[in-house]
């Protein structure tokens, strides 16, 4: 990435933050799409949802900030440990990342919320899996632009960037079904013990199963068509023997 022209200047910024919005923005959306589905949160987001139901509404911080508070405090620590380094400054911009997914995440459920909602989903198979759908082709969607910004990665993804340091071999939409399937299964383990209850449609359901499998395909298979085009954009054309290979 470093051969690319204009690696460093303004205008690769500007365009790199532009889209990571952007990619926030559809990443977001798909969280809360699965939210409103009532077939089942996104497996992203059925931990910080259990540890709401767990405490019954005393957490009040909100879909968005649940997620951030988890991913930052869990992933980010996992991420130091994978990696084998000592904590850094640096690695405050992975709080900066988690931050911005809960404030979009929150920001997305002040509209999609109420017209979600005003469709009864619960009252329609196909409006759930309408909904579930868009979910998954939103947050693959995101992902696959967001990750190759290079700006404030959310604390999941980098740690599935540094497992994948760890081990070349594992391709990152794997990774994201390897991490996505883990949350679920914690979830399911905590929903268990403190409400007795393994599935719901306002928790983990048939949709959170679909999405743990889905999102990780979904960006595995955009990625390789949008990352092109977006490196051209950000960092001019690369070197013609890079190019070739």
């Amino acid at each position: 990435m470093g051969k690319y022209k204009n690696y460093k200047g303004p205008v690769s910024y500007i365009w790199r933050v532009l889209f990571f919005a952007i990619g926030q923005l559809f990443l977001t959306a798909g969280i809360c799409l699965g939210k409103v589905s009532k077939f089942g949160v996104s497996a992203g987001a059925s931990l910080p949802n259990i540890v709401n139901i767990i405490t019954n509404g005393k957490i009040t911080l909100g879909q968005g900030m649940t997620y951030f508070f988890y991913f930052f405090i869990a992933c980010h620590y996992l991420t130091i440990l994978i990696k084998k380094q000592k904590w850094s400054w640096l690695y405050l911009f992975e709080f900066a990342g988690a931050l911005i997914t809960g404030w979009f995440t929150d920001l997305n459920m002040l509209w999609i919320a109420p017209i979600a909602n005003g469709m009864h989903p619960e009252n329609s198979i196909a409006l759930q899996i309408m909904f579930i759908v868009l979910s998954a082709l939103f947050q693959g969607f995101g992902l696959a632009i967001y990750i190759d910004t290079d700006l404030f990665p959310n604390p999941p993804e980098a740690m599935m960037m540094a497992l994948q340091m760890w081990n070349p071999k594992w391709k990152l939409s794997t990774l994201k079904i390897a991490t996505d399937s883990t949350y679920v299964g914690i979830s399911l383990i905590l929903s268990f013990i403190f409400t007795h209850v393994l599935f719901s449609q306002d928790n983990i359901w048939i949709g959170t199963v679909f999405l743990a499998l889905a999102v990780g395909k979904v960006m595995g298979f955009l990625r390789p068509i949008v990352s092109p085009h977006l490196k051209k954009l950000f960092y001019g054309e690369a070197p013609a023997e890079e190019a070739a290979a």
